[in-house]
This record gives structure tokens, sequence and C-alpha cells, in this order.
């Protein structure tokens, strides 16, 4: 099956669409701006930069570990515009939402050169050590 909806999304809607979109509806040209999934003939966007998240106090207290699965939108420049969690403690979720927004990618590139704004699965782990 297909993994990674959106919230508010449709019974049946296609990956990719619109939140709020038609049922039965086709995907239109996307705006340039308008995130794609990377292709096979795309450079995956990567992270050039990372900042730590800040471990929560009740989590390294309690000594929690965990991973927290988010779906980025990485814009044609490199950064982080959108960060949705799809999975994970909610203890975590919100210092994982917050550290990817400070990361710097290097955005994704169609084989041209050109740079696109991408939807990027990202794990943020959670370790005491």
């Amino acid at each position: 099956g297909q993994v990674g909806g959106v919230v508010g999304g449709v019974k049946g809607g296609v990956v990719g669409g619109t939140v709020g979109g038609t049922p039965g509806g086709s995907l239109g040209a996307p705006l340039p701006d308008q995130p794609v999934r990377p292709t096979k003939d795309m450079t995956p966007a990567r992270v050039i930069k990372k900042v730590p998240p800040v471990y929560p106090r009740i989590a390294r207290e309690g000594r929690m570990e965990g991973r927290v699965m988010l779906m980025l939108v990485v814009d044609r420049y490199g950064r982080v515009t959108e960060a949705r969690v799809l999975s994970g403690p909610a203890v975590f979720r919100a210092a994982a939402v917050e550290a990817v927004k400070q990361w710097v990618y290097e955005p994704a590139r169609r084989r041209d050169g050109s740079p696109v704004p991408t939807y990027v699965p990202q794990p943020v782990e959670f370790n005491l050590h």
C-alpha cells in the first residue's frame, strides 16, 4: 500500500494531491514552488547542517529514548519550510520539529541541475548517550 497520507486528506486520494482536493481529481501541473516527491532521475535533498534536538527534560529524567519520523518540505534553497510528524513518541515530537526547522539541506535537483522543492522523510533520533 501507499504510505504517507495527510491529515485532512480524502480516502482514496492521491499522494501529492491537494488537501481538500476533489476525490477522483487528477494531479494538475505542480506550481513552481509546490514540493514534489523525489523521482529516480533526481538528486535527493541531503542534510548539510544539522542542529541537534533539545532533549526534553521529562524524557531525560525518565531515561526515555525514541525516534520521531518527520515528513519535511525542503524548498529549492535547502530550507525546511514544513515539518509534519508521521510517527514517534509524543514527548519528542515538538523538539524534533523545532530542531529540523533549523537544518539546512543541499536541495534536491533535477537531472538538468535545477533545484526543486521536495518532500523529504527525515528520522530524528533521541538517544541518551
